[in-house]
């Protein structure tokens, strides 16, 4: 049964969300981070520590589209999911990896949730059909990097 694009749907979670937190954790830690271990929350996923400052990281995962730079990212915009914006208090990078190429797509959470980049999209995947919102944000303010 599909839901609504904002709904969560915990057999897509299940299958992703451990993939990204995986492969964010390990590049943080090749670059001289400690990885805080903490139960699942629901929160942002990382809490990342180095030189005694703690930097926040939300982990997704983007398999419907390769990419492996800024020039071979197929559109204008980078889109971030608007639920995420319950957090747009607390400052956070938003990362977007792509498992097949093995990049990451970095964003700080005050660059992306501008009332300027909100879109409604139509959502239709195999777990979500209909309207949601995003964040469209240029790919120009985004950090594309090799990850693994």
């Amino acid at each position: 049964m599909n839901k609504k694009p904002s709904e969560f749907v915990k057999s897509s979670y299940d299958n992703n969300n451990s993939l990204a937190i995986d492969m964010v954790s390990e590049f943080l830690v090749n670059k001289g981070f400690s990885i805080v271990d903490k139960e699942e929350d629901y929160w942002i996923d990382i809490e990342a520590e180095r030189g005694g400052e703690t930097i926040l990281f939300e982990a997704e995962v983007k398999t419907r589209v390769r990419f492996t730079s800024r020039d071979s990212f197929p559109f204008k915009t980078v889109s971030f999911l608007a639920r995420k914006s319950k957090w747009k208090e607390t400052p956070f990078w938003y990362v977007i990896v792509c498992p097949d190429t093995k990049y990451a797509i970095f964003a700080k959470s005050e660059d992306i949730f501008k009332d300027k980049y909100i879109e409604n999209i139509n959502v239709n995947t195999s777990d979500r059909k209909g309207m949601d919102k995003f964040y469209r944000v240029p790919k120009s303010v985004c950090i594309f990097k090799k990850i693994a």
